[in-house]
């Protein structure tokens, strides 16, 4: 028997319209319709004196009736509140505080909690729980009566679930690597029916946590603890009706990695994850006036995420909600959700299976025909590489060692501090001559001739159309060549003499050439001259002057030379 109708004498607005239509139509004792409704008899007695009081005699009267005005006519509030008012009780306003108990989503035991303190802070009396509930209930049915809209209604806590689907329409994008064609995947709040919404290139494992991941880096890295799916393969492996549905292992992984579990929606109940299924409507009826934009204008697809986030926000979450316009998705989630999720210092990459290779001896791992650097410390060692759909990520031994953008088609990604010391000196020298007036600069502080060589060279190139790294090779060449030589001046000397030649022998190779040449020719000179020098300077005496004269030597006494 409901203990609550018992004790208070109110009914629940579907026991009352019976109760009324049959005290009218059918010929049954008051007793039998009380036990048929799980009522007390008294109460049944008390609808049917009231229902004479009023000379309520038919039941087509009864189903005109709204729940609003049939309560008013069977317990008329101002009778109530007088009765209760003379006995110093405090009489709330039942519809406010209904409010606030859906709204916080409280029981009527934590509702009266509130009621009852604040009837003590009035120095007044509280009314019984069990009258206090019967009127809580009534302001339900008459709040929930008042929209023309139904619902299964749900009781799901703030911050606890999340629920995933993907739409059933196709959305065409216009991107940089041509036109895409995506299903929209949508995350959704069921406590507060706030709904994030992003793009998919698939229904995969890989793409479904690569919205997650945005997703609840969206929400400042807060996330639900158990996150509701359907039987999709890249989410349950294995989902039969009255079996124990098998979790796709690397999306469980990914959850794991977070402190999050998923649980399976029983096939064929989508009103399970009704939020879901309702969130994935509204973003289709959204998108239906939106194709041709996503399809015409040129973006990326985190651009066009971001465009699609900034419909669903202003459309679905900062919309009506259940025909309130302040009691909104938006501001429920932020209210009451959003600080009861799980916060995170970061939201981890999905990774995937890795794909195993030895590092060769360039340090540069191959990924679908981009390189990427390693550091070169792991030159022949095995690493495992994981991709993700914005980074690719290297491990050795569990440990990761080096991590790049994700970038598609032919290339290099090299950093820095992953290159030997002597490469790197390399790359150093590399960017200083990274344009034409890098060159000019550093020649003309250099020396005359070397930039009268650069300038002409850059000049005779620019003019036959040839490629700017060409040029810059060459006068680099001939920059280094002047600053290995030993005769600065004839290395100079010999751009200069280089540019009379025809314009396409003006090469590195000419000027090294040239100053060869001019090498050659100023040590000659300088042997000349230092003959010549020679000659001056040289003794009158013949050469032999020095020596001693044998025939004047004289043997000892022992006949040997002294």
């Amino acid at each position: 028997m409901n203990k609550t109708s018992q004790n208070s004498g109110y009914l629940r607005f579907p026991q009352l319209k019976q109760a009324c239509i049959r005290l009218l139509t059918s010929t049954d004792s008051c007793r039998f319709i009380a036990r048929s409704l799980k009522v007390s008899p008294s109460t049944i007695i008390r609808l049917k004196n009231k229902l004479e009081s009023q000379e309520i005699s038919n039941s087509d009267e009864i189903s005109r009736l709204s729940p609003k005005e049939l309560y008013e006519k069977v317990y008329p509030r101002k009778q109530q509140d007088v009765r209760n008012d003379s006995q110093n009780k405090y009489l709330p306003d039942f519809e406010k505080l209904t409010s606030v108990m859906i709204e916080k989503k409280l029981n009527i035991t934590q509702l009266y909690a509130l009621y009852e303190s604040e009837a003590l802070s009035k120095e007044l009396q509280p009314l019984s729980l069990s009258y206090f509930s019967a009127r809580i209930k009534i302001a339900r049915d008459l709040i929930e009566s008042d929209s023309p809209e139904f619902y299964y209604a749900q009781t799901f806590p703030y911050g606890l679930y999340a629920q995933l689907d993907y739409t059933g329409d196709k959305y065409e994008l216009l991107t940089y690597n041509g036109r895409i064609t995506c299903w929209i995947m949508a995350i959704a709040f069921p406590a507060s029916y706030y709904v994030y919404a992003g793009f998919v290139t698939a229904q995969s494992t890989a793409e479904s946590c690569r919205v997650l991941c945005e997703g609840f880096r969206y929400l400042g890295n807060r996330h639900p603890s158990i996150l509701t799916v359907d039987n999709a393969r890249c989410w349950c492996t294995q989902h039969k009706p009255h079996a124990e549905a098998v979790i796709n292992e690397n999306f469980a992984c990914y959850l794991q990695e977070m402190g999050m579990c998923a649980e399976a929606a029983p096939p064929y109940t989508p009103q399970r994850k009704s939020c879901a299924e309702h969130s994935v409507g509204r973003i289709q009826s959204v998108m239906s006036s939106l194709k041709h934009e996503f399809a015409t204008t040129l973006r990326t697809l985190q651009e066009h995420n971001k465009i699609l986030m900034e419909k669903v926000e202003a459309l679905i979450n900062k919309g009506p909600f259940r025909r309130s316009t302040t009691l909104t998705r938006d501001y429920l989630f932020k209210t009451y959700e959003l600080p009861l999720l799980i916060p995170e210092k970061k939201i981890p990459e999905y990774m995937g299976e890795p794909i195993s290779v030895v590092v060769p001896g360039s340090y540069m791992v191959t990924v679908q025909a981009h390189q990427y650097s390693v550091p070169y410390l792991y030159i022949k060692k095995r690493v495992d590489i994981y991709l993700t759909n914005d980074l690719v990520i290297i491990k050795y031994e569990g440990k990761e060692i080096a991590r790049h953008l994700r970038t598609d088609g032919e290339g290099i990604t090299a950093v820095e501090g992953h290159k030997p010391s002597l490469h790197q000196k390399i790359d150093a020298n590399n960017r200083i001559y990274a344009s034409l007036d890098d060159v000019t600069s550093i020649s003309k502080a250099l020396d005359d001739g070397v930039n009268r060589f650069c300038l002409s060279k850059i000049e005779y190139d620019k003019n036959n159309c040839r490629a700017e790294s060409v040029t810059i090779k060459t006068c680099r060449a001939v920059i280094n060549g002047y600053k290995r030589c030993f005769f600065k001046q004839l290395y100079s000397e010999a751009c200069i003499s280089v540019l009379n030649l025809e314009p396409y022998k003006w090469s590195s190779y000419s000027v090294a050439e040239m100053y060869k040449e001019l090498q050659n020719e100023y040590n000659k000179n300088q042997k000349i001259q230092h003959q010549e020098e020679f000659e001056i300077f040289r003794p009158t005496e013949p050469d032999d002057a020095h020596l001693r004269d044998f025939d004047s030597f004289e043997p000892d006494v022992h006949g040997e030379q002294s």
